[in-house]
């Protein structure tokens, strides 16, 4: 995912970009920093010249334009994610139902 904005607050695109691990290339911006850390590849938004530069670097290092290695990791841990969330969300529904019914009874 290719992030070339200028200015930006809390990004959609890179929050779905990290949950299925894909590659990012992110404007060179305090907020996608803070967002990403270093897993991301940064270029100077004003800069065309090492937009293309980053681009073509990154895009030559994955197999076949894609990482299906870190892909496959994300989308495994997005998995388990998911199902916790569930699980706990149940859990606590449980609980709530639970309580609800003694004090009704």
């Amino acid at each position: 995912v290719i992030n070339s904005s200028f200015f930006e607050g809390w990004s959609t695109t890179v929050e779905e970009a990290k949950a299925v691990g894909v590659a990012l290339l992110l404007s060179d911006l305090p907020i996608h920093r803070d967002q990403v850390g270093d897993n991301a590849t940064f270029f100077n938004p004003h800069d065309p010249v090492d937009s293309a530069r980053v681009l073509s670097i990154e895009w030559a290092r994955l197999p076949n334009n894609r990482n299906t290695v870190v892909e496959s990791n994300f989308v495994r841990r997005n998995r388990t994610n998911r199902r916790d969330f569930a699980l706990t969300f149940d859990a606590a529904a449980a609980r709530t139902f639970s309580q609800n019914l003694k004090k009704a009874t």
